[in-house]
């Protein structure tokens, strides 16, 4: 299961800078299926193509949005309140940096 960076901004913070704090629904299911709070893989947007690959981390869950106040400067949105709009009720928070990107993606 790769992980996707459908938001524009997210994203757009992840390829011009190499990190984004983003938040996910549940705890990441890599490509084994298995629950990871650490590890690489697929990165992927726009279309199913491979985009490259990603290492991530699992921070923390989030229980109050406050938290996020240190962490909005990396996660490519101006406010929390807009962060969290785009984020619906996802609150497990990820570290995600680019370790690959594809020179000519499909």
């Amino acid at each position: 299961m790769p992980f996707w960076f459908n938001n524009e901004k997210a994203r757009a913070r992840l390829l011009a800078h190499g990190k984004v704090y983003t938040l996910r629904e549940k705890p990441y299911q890599g490509t084994a299926k298995a629950k990871k709070l650490v590890g690489y893989d697929v990165l992927m947007y726009d279309v199913e193509a491979n985009r490259g690959r990603v290492y991530f981390t699992f921070v923390k869950t989030i229980k109050d949005d406050a938290e996020l106040r240190e962490y909005l400067p990396l996660s490519g949105f101006p406010t929390i309140e807009e962060w969290l709009e785009a984020a619906g009720n996802d609150r497990n928070l990820y570290a995600v940096e680019l370790a690959e990107r594809m020179v000519n993606p499909p």
